[in-house]
């Protein structure tokens, strides 16, 4: 990051002020505090009409983000990081702190910016690379530097919901709709390149599982039925929700793929979780590096 900042033409810190924003018809805009500070970014490109800039990908909140292509409404999110996940209540959740945005020139047909991540057990640098388009890419690198020993680590964390099915129904669920879920399935392809499927559910008590892969080809998190009538909400659009794919630039080690699953009582949890986790334990002082 500091190599980076060091050959910008301008490093310009981006503070919050009121005047930043449009309060419609409300008066309140004089009691909000000038250091308030920033929540978060958008990145907007004319992914769907040369016209319009779209909103296309999100930073907000702890180290979640989220993306579209073409055509997609928002649905499952990803995260930098994830430690100490389904191990007790020892779960951290690390946040971006600092990101820089390097400013694009006017024809540019994707954007890189640098985030800063901090939690008591890691610190790390990321590099983003994100290309709009059919296919919304994100070119990720990381490194990492461990503070204190972690027992799981989750690498490329992917984060969705699925609450009701007609295959999988919630019990005592009284919906017009038919489905509801932002994703119905995860996938695996192993380094041998066998394929693996496993539709997700709500379940009646958190479930586990593991799938021992070494470093995959790749892995995600799908929303393969695009029916509109499987689902018959015209809000949320369920059948446009995004499918993600994570693809190792790397040989990242031993490791397995975990696949997380949360009972809830409804579709404003996020419930279901992927990620890549090293064979051992991570230690303190160690440095990692994964590129995806």
């Amino acid at each position: 990051i500091r190599r980076q900042r060091q050959m910008c033409i301008r490093d310009r810190p981006f503070t919050f002020s009121p005047e930043l924003f449009e309060y419609g018809h409300n008066d309140f805009q004089s009691q909000i505090p000038a250091g308030l500070g920033l929540a978060g970014f958008r990145i907007h490109y004319p992914v769907n009409n040369p016209s319009v800039y779209d909103e296309v990908a999100v930073f907000l909140g702890a180290s979640y983000f989220r993306a579209v292509a073409k055509n997609q409404f928002y649905g499952m999110s990803a995260r930098g990081l994830a430690v100490n996940t389904a191990i007790g209540d020892r779960e951290e959740f690390p946040a971006f702190n600092e990101f820089w945005v390097i400013k694009p020139s006017k024809n540019d047909k994707k954007i890189k910016l640098y985030a800063l991540l901090d939690s008591p057990s890691v610190v790390g640098a990321y590099e983003y690379i994100i290309t709009p388009g059919n296919e919304t890419v994100m070119v990720v690198k990381s490194t990492l530097f461990i503070r204190k020993k972690i027992s799981k680590l989750g690498i490329a964390p992917l984060t969705s919901m699925f609450f009701s099915s007609e295959s999988s129904k919630f019990e005592g669920h009284e919906d017009f709709r038919p489905e509801v879920h932002d994703s119905d399935g995860m996938a695996i392809l192993t380094k041998t390149g066998e394929w693996i499927w496993r539709p997700v559910v709500n379940p009646k008590e958190l479930l586990i599982n593991s799938f021992d892969v070494g470093t995959p080809q790749g892995f995600g998190l799908f929303q393969r039925d695009q029916n509109f009538d499987h689902y018959q909400d015209l809000e949320s659009r369920f059948e446009s929700r995004p499918s993600v794919w994570v693809t190792p630039k790397a040989d990242w080690g031993n490791g397995h793929v975990e696949l997380l699953q949360i009972p809830t009582t409804n579709e404003y949890n996020d419930n279901i979780n992927v990620y890549w986790v090293p064979e051992k334990a991570v230690e303190a002082g160690q440095r990692m590096e994964f590129s995806y």
